[in-house]
């Protein structure tokens, strides 16, 4: 047994994560997080609130998993947020293009049974459905960014219309993973915690910038390789768009 498959196998005598559904077969990218493991994820998302809630006073909130067709159409999810797919009809193989090794990816033969895959686009949101008649189109959110986008008008009211203004926001995001693997790696379920910075693109400057001017970070600027340097050089050099 290599060390990740005891790793798997130790987390789940210990009670942190373990398959979702076993006494049925489980499902593939569903997961179920024991009494170590909800505790664990607790801490971790308790100290992600403590930067950007207490520290730096970003607003949380909560919203919908399920969201309005309307809404991803409008961001270009409908349309855009695609996985190409290749599929074997003759066994059912299915996998991303980009996880299919050298040279069936080229030649589009099947690695399982030598048969010609098939191309295609495959779009990773789950679809649903609202209302008991009427019934309208929706998808669970893949992200939780839109509902904190579709709130701004609300939330930029609310904080005065002060900007800079940071919204967070932690909660289930689903996406129909091809190939859902490396157990907590790759799921169709998970957690996430996503924070929006707003600011006035004619102003760049921010109130606490000194505190962190002088923090050096490792950066690999585009085209460039990895460096080290301050976060004003970085500013200096257009490396960091703004502050």
């Amino acid at each position: 047994m290599d060390i990740y498959s005891e790793i798997v196998s130790l987390s789940k005598r210990r009670g942190f994560f373990y398959p979702a559904f076993d006494i049925y077969g489980g499902e593939a990218g569903f997961y179920d997080y024991g009494p170590l493991g909800t505790r664990l994820k607790h801490n971790v998302e308790d100290k992600w609130r403590s930067f950007y809630v207490l520290r730096e006073g970003c607003m949380e909130i909560s919203t919908p998993a399920i969201t309005p067709y309307a809404v991803f159409k409008a961001s270009g999810h409908v349309d855009k947020f695609l996985d190409v797919v290749l599929t074997c009809p003759e066994c059912g193989f299915s996998a991303k293009e980009e996880a299919v090794e050298e040279p069936y990816r080229s030649s589009q033969e099947c690695p399982e049974c030598g048969g010609t895959l098939e191309r295609g686009d495959m779009n990773l949101m789950f679809e649903t459905e609202t209302g008991a008649l009427d019934r309208r189109p929706a998808f669970l959110r893949p992200e939780t960014a839109q509902g904190i986008f579709v709130d701004f008008p609300f939330l930029y009211q609310f904080s005065r219309k002060k900007l800079p203004m940071g919204v967070v926001q932690v909660g289930p995001g689903f996406r129909n993973e091809v190939s859902p693997r490396q157990s907590l790696y790759r799921l169709r379920e998970f957690a996430m915690a996503e924070a929006e910075i707003f600011f006035d693109p004619e102003d760049k400057t921010h109130p606490r910038f000194d505190d962190v001017a002088d923090d050096v970070l490792t950066v690999i600027p585009a085209g460039d390789s990895e460096r080290q340097a301050t976060v004003r050089a970085l500013l200096d050099e257009d490396v960091i768009g703004n502050q």
